[in-house]
């Protein structure tokens, strides 16, 4: 083998590695492109669940806070509605009051009434007087 010839093949051998060398630099890239196009797509994917994650709590606290909102005036509407009833019920018992007086009263005052009440009286003693004499008899 001549100095010629080993050059020839060195030459080739570099070549040859230089194109080895370029191809798993390559491959190194597109491995190196590939994670990180992976860790970009993890982040928007985090990024995307993160802001649905705050969307829902959003709507949560706002769901609550209509609640809370309709709890109040319900209960509001029960306490009027409830007052009302009080003072329907007292209304009532007041106007039922005042006539139970006025009858009372009528009763107290009606010589009518009061000569009825001693015939009836004179009536019931008549009946005894009757019962105990059939007894006897």
């Amino acid at each position: 083998m001549t100095a010629h010839k080993i050059e020839e093949l060195e030459a080739i051998r570099r070549k040859s590695q230089a194109k080895q060398s370029d191809l798993m630099n390559y491959i190194s890239d597109g491995e190196k492109q590939a994670h990180a196009a992976n860790n970009e797509l993890k982040v928007n994917q985090t990024r995307r669940s993160n802001v649905l994650a705050r969307i829902a709590a959003e709507n949560m606290v706002a769901e609550r806070v209509e609640q809370g909102e309709k709890d109040v005036k319900l209960q509001a509407l029960i306490s009027q509605q409830n007052s009302r009833l009080a003072t329907e019920i007292s209304l009532r018992n007041a106007e039922e009051e005042r006539m139970e007086r006025e009858i009372q009263r009528m009763c107290e005052t009606s010589e009518e009434l009061k000569e009825l009440e001693k015939k009836l009286n004179i009536a019931y003693v008549n009946k005894e007087r009757a019962a105990q004499h059939q007894e006897a008899a």
